[in-house]
């Protein structure tokens, strides 16, 4: 019995640590906010990320934490390569007379490149007796203005240039028309 126990410690051992190459950790951590990150969001065996997670918030805020968003982010991306080829030789019973003959043997190579995009889980969360408004964006996709434009100035310029050149065109007084129009042809 004692020898099907060591197999099994083994396999278990060596399935943890493949997934331990990429665990939960703190992304971001403030007196209000936290952002935890981890390869994928669930509490399947035996990583167990989301039970990893909670951990990481109750740790963060003993108090108590809300979840207020989880979503999923481009970390990078991955390239895989694959190159493999192909030989077929002559076994050394043939004879040579049938050497002469014919060309027997095959060469053939193949390459495949793959991009993988990695990708990984952010839980965003807050301390739970946090007194500030709880509105937030649903829009995950929302970006924020630039604090400062280095173009706003001459834009400002090329804007009121504009807006003048258009007050002195409305301002011009205008000819009368019907003076400039040559007169008709007189008929015959």
């Amino acid at each position: 019995m004692r020898a099907s126990v060591v197999p099994i410690v083994l396999l278990a051992s060596v399935s943890s640590g493949c997934s331990t190459s990429q665990s939960v950790r703190y992304v971001y951590q403030d007196g209000t906010f936290g952002v935890i990150g981890m390869p994928e969001n669930t509490n399947k065996w035996p990583t167990r990320y989301q039970t990893r997670a909670e951990k990481l918030m109750a740790r963060h805020f003993p108090e108590g934490y809300e979840i207020v968003r989880a979503e999923e982010v481009a970390e990078g991306s991955r390239t895989i390569k694959t190159e493999g080829s192909n030989v077929a030789e002559i076994g050394p019973q043939i004879p040579a007379e049938v050497l002469r003959f014919a060309m027997l043997g095959h060469t053939s190579s193949r390459c495949q490149a793959d991009t993988v995009t990695i990708k990984e889980c952010r839980m965003i969360y807050r301390r739970a007796d946090d007194p500030s408004p709880k509105h937030f964006s649903s829009d995950v996709e929302c970006s924020p203005r630039r604090y400062l434009d280095p173009n706003a100035a001459e834009r400002h310029k090329s804007e009121v240039a504009a807006r003048d050149a258009g007050k002195a065109k409305a301002e011009k007084p205008k000819e009368d028309v019907a003076a400039k129009k040559p007169a008709a042809p007189a008929p015959s």
